[in-house]
């Protein structure tokens, strides 16, 4: 199953609010980088988790994998 959630309409959203939305769609929210620093993350292909970066609280850059 992939989470049903368009990834585009994150972008500009608090961080909070996005992984909300994104729990609502069925998918698992993950942050990959907050204000430029990499957070420990999984390598695995995961069509259920929405990765995010994330800069001052809001989502820059949004994907599912």
């Amino acid at each position: 199953m992939t989470v049903k959630i368009d990834t585009k309409k994150l972008v500009g959203m608090d961080e909070n609010q996005a992984s909300r939305l994104i729990a609502i769609g069925g998918g698992k929210p993950n942050v990959v980088t907050r204000d430029g620093f990499p957070q420990v993350v999984n390598t695995d292909f995961d069509l259920n988790r929405v990765n995010m970066d994330v800069k001052a609280g809001k989502v820059i850059r949004a994907w599912i994998g």
